[in-house]
């Protein structure tokens, strides 16, 4: 072989080394620039999350039974049905004799697109109980006390000529 020849592949092969020492140079370089950046993006997002925890007094699992409680407080379309067995259930609970008489349902507002996406009606009653005066204050009390929003417009107490109870006449309510 000759010295010219092997002078240029030692050449080549430094120059190769040196382009490749110089690319894995970069490679790293650019790896941990990223990695920096990583670690700063992940530094952000804990302190974002310490600041949310902070701002949030509540857990997602409390914020959870606390939408499922307001919830509670409304009448869906298809719930106002058994609304009314329970208003009657806890009539008959109280020694009262439960007759709803009446029950008009309409949209909590008057605006066509709104009903779309609302499905919340207001429930209007008339109903009428007959029973002693204490368990029939009692039942009007539990009325008033529902986590709804409730309005009686027009209240009427009066005994039944009919007959007496054991503990006093018969009160008969009409609301």
């Amino acid at each position: 072989m000759n010295i010219d020849s092997t002078k240029k592949i030692l050449i080549a092969s430094a120059l190769l080394v040196l382009v490749l020492a110089g690319l894995n140079a970069g490679i790293l370089i650019f790896i941990r620039n990223i990695g920096m950046s990583i670690s700063t993006l992940e530094g952000e997002v804990v302190t974002m999350q310490a600041e949310v925890t902070q701002a949030s007094k509540y857990k997602p699992e409390e914020l959870q039974r606390l939408a499922d409680s307001v919830a509670g407080h409304f009448i869906s379309r298809s719930g106002f049905v058994g609304f009314i067995e329970n208003l009657e259930t806890a009539g008959r609970a109280n020694r009262l004799a439960v007759t709803v008489h009446s029950v008009d349902v309409q949209p909590r507002s008057a605006d066509a697109e709104a009903n779309k996406a609302d499905n919340k009606e207001i429930v209007n009653l008339k109903l009428e109980t007959k029973g002693d005066w204490q368990d029939t204050i009692q039942y009007v009390r539990y009325l008033e006390h529902l986590p709804y929003k409730i309005t009686i417009q027009n209240l009427i107490l009066s005994t039944v000529v009919e007959g007496e109870s054991v503990g006093g006449p018969v009160w008969q309510t009409q609301i």
